[in-house]
């Protein structure tokens, strides 16, 4: 049973470091990407936040990345893309009370 055990918990050590390795092979394939267009733009910061905080298991963004979370949130989707609603579910994930018009 012991060795089960450790197996498993082997296994899941694999695991996490493997999610961090992936995020990080992202993230650095996301920042290479140059684009001037706000709907590419917004997705790549949005990318960025979500790899860097969430995609590695930490759930504390920092207020540079809240603002610019904000800002793409506050956009008309049609204008922003797709990352308006990305960046409005992660603000919504820190904050329940959160309400943009």
């Amino acid at each position: 049973m012991e060795s089960i055990l450790n197996y498993n918990r082997n296994v899941f050590s694999i695991a996490d470091s493997s999610l961090v390795l992936t995020t990080d092979n992202i993230r650095f394939v996301n920042e290479s990407i140059y684009s001037s267009e706000t709907i590419e733009v917004n997705e790549q910061v949005v990318n960025e936040i979500f790899l860097s905080v969430i995609g590695q298991e930490q759930f504390q963004l920092g207020d540079d990345a809240i603002n610019q979370l904000e800002g793409i949130a506050a956009q008309c989707p049609l204008a922003g893309g797709n990352a308006v609603f990305k960046a409005r579910a992660i603000l919504s994930l820190l904050n329940d009370e959160l309400v943009l018009r």
